[in-house]
């Protein structure tokens, strides 16, 4: 037998909720069936189909010389440890939120201006850990000399730390790039005369 009008009313009602409900909580994908909801009505349980997580990685897999380490895919708070880690950050068009202070006289003035705006975490081939750790980075990028790895162990408490090999520029450069996601752009950079970018160690 049908339902009473009034009846009818109310079950059209706890649709409308139940659908708020839903739209609020953005379960997206959630397709709910006629007989699931009448049931939600007459006894108050049901079940209800959740939107499928996304399968969009968020950290990528990297081979560097402290071993594996997983980083993010978009890296929005990174720590350069090391000048090199921050010429080429900077060359990529990227801004860092802490670096190493090896001295105002010896950063390129084209580098000068985020140079000043990154808060300072170390000086005299000494990183100081407390102050990397109060920026709250989500990456942290150094290059393979011993005043970078001996507190490797501390950083990577911290966030994802990358040390790139030390064997020469172009091999320094590319590590870095790839631990940004920015491999590919990395091989359009070039200086005014036409030659590859080149990193100040």
């Amino acid at each position: 037998a049908r339902r009473p009008t009034a009846a009818n009313a109310e079950l059209d009602v706890e649709f409308s909720r139940i659908v708020a409900e839903l739209t609020r909580r953005k379960f997206l994908g959630g397709l709910v069936g006629n007989a699931t909801l009448l049931g939600l009505s007459a006894c108050g349980s049901g079940h209800v189909a959740t939107a499928a997580k996304s399968s969009t990685p968020t950290t990528r897999t990297l081979h560097t010389v402290e071993g594996t380490v997983d980083v993010p895919v978009n890296p929005t708070r990174i720590v350069a440890i090391q000048p090199s880690a921050l010429a080429t950050l900077l060359d990529l068009g990227l801004d860092v939120i802490g670096t190493y202070d090896e001295g105002q006289q010896y950063v390129s003035p084209r580098y000068l201006t985020k140079w000043n705006a990154a808060a300072k975490i170390g000086t005299a081939g000494q990183i100081d850990v407390e102050k990397v750790a109060a920026l709250k980075p989500d990456l942290i990028i150094g290059v393979d000399y011993d005043w970078n790895t001996k507190v490797y162990d501390q950083l990577k408490q911290i966030a994802p730390t990358v040390i790139a090999p030390s064997t020469g520029w172009i091999a320094t450069a590319q590590a870095i790039a790839d631990a940004v996601n920015q491999g590919a752009k990395l091989q359009t950079l070039a200086d005014p005369t036409g030659e590859e970018l080149t990193n100040e160690t």
